[in-house]
């Protein structure tokens, strides 16, 4: 893996997600289909409930922009801007809590493991922190030539 500050990337400088949707922190690292990034729990945090946390399920949220971590970093290397890509399904989704507590430092882990021509893809993911352990698949659909600027467009037209 190549670790990210070899290359000096942040989460907004690979990914189409603003505030207050950005939710990743910091990517730690990304090759080879696979990429790490943290977030830290606080109150802060877009979903945060005071005395409870983030609830579990924002999870499913911060696997897939870790997902779009991967399609960020192989298109800027290869000179285009972030495609858009889309959550299809999340798939065997198994948590040790119901919320991330405040403080927790999350670890999202991610790994590809088939991907097609077409554009969809399925992915390995897993999320760390002490006392907290969250695994999923989750499927996706990246699109190279759709744009955000499309999907509004044809909204308006509907």
């Amino acid at each position: 893996m190549i670790d990210a500050d070899s290359f000096g990337w942040q989460p907004d400088d690979v990914m189409l997600h603003r505030p207050p949707l950005a939710l990743l922190q910091e990517i730690v690292s990304c090759a080879d289909g696979a990429a790490i990034a943290t977030v830290l729990i606080g109150p802060d945090s877009s979903f945060f409930q005071a005395d409870r946390g983030v609830p579990v399920w924002i999870g499913i949220e911060y696997m897939a922009q870790t997902v779009a971590v991967i399609g960020g970093v192989r298109a800027r290397g290869a000179g285009r801007p972030a495609p858009l890509g889309l959550l299809i399904g999340c798939h065997g989704f198994a948590s040790s809590c119901s919320h991330f507590p405040d403080g927790a430092l999350l670890r999202v882990s991610v790994r590809e493991i088939v991907a097609d021509s077409e554009g969809l893809g399925a992915f390995e993911c897993r999320i760390d922190a002490e006392g907290v352990e969250v695994t999923a698949r989750l499927t996706v659909y990246v699109n190279s030539e759709l744009r955000l600027d499309d999907l509004q467009s044809r909204r308006r037209l509907a």
